[in-house]
């Protein structure tokens, strides 16, 4: 099978293709997070992804908690990008605040 396809319905796509040429996860983890604490109320997720960017990976999702305007997360596409960046950033400035970063596994140990 060449080339990729979009799946909107994996239940669907299961029975379609049942000659296993489509391989479906149950659940499978895109995306490595990590936490930024301190952000400025002045930091939008734009900064945020802008920040995670000079960590040295693409980004591929950023956000600010709309109920702790000071904690927000970036998602990276590999374990060792998330890695990487939170040891780049952590303890540096954005916005004026000196930020930490933490990878999810750093959170949850805490």
């Amino acid at each position: 099978m060449d080339g990729f396809g979009f799946v909107e319905d994996a239940e669907q796509a299961g029975t379609k293709f049942n000659d296993n040429s489509l391989p479906i996860a149950a659940h499978t983890q895109l995306t490595y997070c990590v936490w930024v604490f301190n952000l400025s109320e002045w930091t939008r997720w734009q900064d945020l992804k802008d920040f995670g960017r000079t960590g040295g990976a693409a980004v591929a999702f950023s956000d600010i908690d709309s109920l702790d305007p000071t904690l927000g997360f970036i998602e990276y596409l590999s374990s060792e990008d998330a890695k990487r960046a939170a040891k780049l950033l952590d303890k540096t400035e954005l916005r004026g605040n000196i930020v930490r970063v933490k990878t999810q596994q750093q959170v949850g140990t805490q």
